[in-house]
């Protein structure tokens, strides 16, 4: 990994606090010059690719954010075709394969983002015939109620990380059991209720996802890309600003920092269970951690230095949750680069320009 230094690891340190926070307040904050911030900014953008990216309310642009696992103990055939399909399927965004599982078995954990109406319908049955003959796969699966994703630099000097000889994950879960229902649970975007968007709004949406500090010339450029009517320059800032403020929540992608094991640990619990609530609170003490959870589930996927142990982290899951039949945690390996929201709104401008194009009977 690279080194970073320690100006680099207080830059960090504050935006991990609030990433929407722009160059210049930062600069005043760490009390050096807007110059120096920005060098330090386009330090991490060319050695760590640095982005502010954004979890969105997706049912407010009309789509599911659905996430879950499939397991086997015996048949590694039929977990292949899954894999297969959900690996296919344009709407998936993410899949991840087990190494090692806490309960021994197989794994395959997938995230999808479908749009309301037949093809979230289809997404589905698809995950239920998995379910039956001649499959017969263990399969979850859930309808995302909140999304975050959390850096916590705390332990880390710059260099390297020091998580693993200052673990103390379960003892601060443990203390914070009794304060379950007051805990704030850190910067996370609830989903709405569902509604349906326009194909020019899903697009400015996505433009956000990937880039929260997205301005009016870029969309511009991107709408004219795709292929849709763009309105005045004045007009996307009002709707961006709009968007940026109602739907969108900036987080902190970054890469090449240390963080190369991917542990996933899945629990099935009430979104209202203690458990749930603690976990969701408590992932702001972890290094690197996405957290999805539904009312029947909740999901964590951490980032954590090579060297950190899953029985470790397993150990203290099964401590902390109590059930440990409902709780597994495993070591997953990416299948595939992550795809996003514009891939998929690349693929529905496609299929709506040949539409257009295709002659009248």
């Amino acid at each position: 990994m690279t080194s970073l230094g320690s100006g680099v690891t207080k830059l960090l340190g504050r935006l991990s606090i609030d990433p929407s926070i722009r160059q210049s307040q930062l600069a005043r904050e760490l009390s050096v010059t807007r110059s120096a911030v920005n060098q330090l900014w386009k330090k991490l953008e060319q050695e760590c690719k640095l982005r502010i990216l954004s979890n969105l309310d997706y049912k407010s642009i009309g789509f599911y954010l659905i996430y879950g696992w499939v397991a086997t103990r015996t048949d590694n055939e039929s977990l292949s075709k899954f894999t297969k399909w959900v690996d296919n399927n344009q709407y998936t965004i993410s899949i991840a394969k087990s190494q090692i599982t806490s309960k021994m078995d197989n794994r395959v954990f997938f995230e999808a983002l479908v749009p309301e109406g037949n093809d979230f319908r289809s997404y589905l049955d698809t995950l239920e015939r998995f379910r039956k003959k001649p499959y017969t796969l263990d399969v979850t699966y859930d309808l995302t109620l909140n999304v975050a994703n959390h850096f916590n630099f705390g332990y880390f000097n710059g260099t390297s990380w020091a998580f693993q000889t200052d673990f103390r994950f379960e003892a601060s879960i443990d203390a914070a059991k009794k304060y379950a229902d007051i805990l704030p649970v850190g910067q996370s975007r609830r989903q709405g209720p569902i509604q349906r968007a326009s194909l020019q709004d899903i697009t400015i949406a996505a433009a956000l996802e990937s880039n929260y500090f997205c301005t009016s010339s870029d969309l511009s450029n991107i709408l004219s890309r795709v292929g849709l009517d763009k309105p005045s320059e004045r007009t996307l800032r009002r709707r961006t600003t709009k968007f940026r403020t109602s739907i969108a929540q900036p987080y902190i992608s970054l890469d090449n920092i240390g963080l190369t094991k991917m542990v996933v640990i899945t629990l099935e619990a009430s979104e209202q269970s203690d458990v749930t609530k603690l976990l969701r609170s408590q992932a702001v003490t972890l290094p690197k951690v996405r957290v999805l959870s539904g009312s029947d589930s909740i999901v964590l996927i951490l980032g954590l230095p090579q060297q950190t142990e899953l029985v470790h982290i397993s150990n203290a899951m099964a401590t902390i949750v109590g059930a440990p039949s409902e709780m597994c945690t495993f070591i997953a390996q990416q299948v595939r680069n992550r795809r996003w929201l514009e891939n998929i709104v690349h693929k529905m401008t496609v299929r709506t320009r040949m539409k257009k194009k295709r002659p009248r009977a």
